[in-house]
């Protein structure tokens, strides 16, 4: 068998490979109300991974009214698949892990994974997800993700602001950098409670959480 012949049946094989890593991560989305009701197709055919080693998911809410506490996720799972250099054929999968929610208050941090505490409950909604397969280009480096967000039971619409900061140096478009930021709001997702402080009528925490993704891409060959 020639040298270029099996060069060909490796890159096939390496191909059927890689949609099928594709297709497993969308079997492990939830099996009804899929964000997006995504369906089992080909996907653009670069495939880029987040650097977890390098990028950070972070999250910020107002705590009696005065200030804000922040926290930040440690498990996560972000992958992309774009083709086009404008990224407008990029498609996004996400899954979070809220059992990894860390913060500088330990027991503010567990309770928030509790089951009965109201807010996560990751014993039985282990996995946040979001998808995504749209990009808009605002202007410049800007640009808009419309998608789904799954927390619990609850699925919605949402949509997170994004920044093409540039390719690392020296200078690649294997591995371009992103800052991400959104607001998600408890309410909406029955995430916690309304309580007040007795007195001024603040809440306790604050509906809006801030979340700021600063995700370094790295292409899944390289």
């Amino acid at each position: 068998m020639s040298q270029c012949t099996e060069m060909n049946k490796d890159h096939h094989r390496e191909a059927e490979l890689k949609e099928l890593r594709q297709l497993e991560f969308l079997d492990s989305l939830p099996s009804t109300k899929n964000p997006l009701n995504l369906k089992k197709r080909r996907r653009p055919n670069s495939t880029f991974l987040v650097d977890t080693t390098h990028s950070s998911i972070q999250f910020s809410v107002s705590h009696w009214g005065i200030y804000n506490i922040i926290g930040w996720i440690e498990s996560y799972e972000i992958i992309a698949f774009y083709d086009r250099p404008d990224f407008s054929d990029m498609v996004i999968e996400a899954k979070i892990r809220p059992s990894s929610i860390q913060m500088p208050n330990k027991e503010m941090a567990n309770n928030l994974k509790n089951k009965g505490s109201g807010f996560f409950d990751v014993e039985d909604h282990p996995i946040v997800y979001f998808s995504s397969d749209t990009l808009i280009h605002i202007e410049e480096n800007k640009y808009k993700i419309p998608g789904r967000l799954r927390i619990k039971e609850v699925e919605m619409d949402i949509i997170f602001d994004l920044i093409f900061n540039g390719f690392t140096h020296p200078p690649t478009k294997s591995m371009p950098g992103f800052t991400v930021y959104g607001v998600i709001k408890r309410d909406q997702f029955k995430i916690g409670g309304t309580d007040v402080l007795p007195g001024n009528g603040l809440p306790i925490i604050g509906n809006d959480v801030h979340v700021t993704i600063n995700a370094r891409l790295i292409h899944e060959y390289d």
